[in-house]
């Protein structure tokens, strides 16, 4: 798991799968947080349009320039549809934000030949420690 975290944080685009108008809501904190180390980070959610003067995309698909990896912040039931999508897409690397993960997803995402992350890591801790250790 310790490769997989550290391909996925050398990536410089990334979607964020969950980003909500509720400012506490843990979506919008992953993107928040990522997009202050510097990442280029893009909005997914198919309920909103804009987000901090960002144009909000309902999906990846929708995305016009592609991103590397995805987070995922979103309840288990709604994640499958992500996971095919990425892999349709290209995108092999998803990290799945605790609360967003289950058996069956990471199953599915294994199946489809995804460079997954779960079962804890926080997206947010990991980025800051890579970051620092790379200053």
């Amino acid at each position: 798991m310790k490769q997989t975290i550290e391909e996925f944080l050398k990536l410089e685009r990334l979607a964020v799968v969950g980003v909500s108008r509720i400012g506490l809501k843990f979506g919008t904190r992953v993107f928040r947080n990522l997009r202050s180390q510097d990442y280029d980070v893009v909005p997914v959610n198919p309920k909103m349009n804009t987000f901090d003067d960002q144009t909000v995309y309902p999906n990846l698909s929708a995305i016009p320039e592609p991103v590397q990896g995805v987070v995922v912040v979103i309840p288990p039931k709604h994640v499958g549809p992500v996971l095919r999508e990425a892999a349709k897409l290209g995108i092999q690397h998803v990290w799945l934000q605790e609360g967003a993960e289950s058996p069956e997803v990471i199953a599915l995402a294994e199946e489809l030949g995804l460079s997954v992350v779960h079962s804890g890591p926080c997206v947010m801790v990991e980025a800051k420690r890579a970051r620092f250790a790379a200053a």
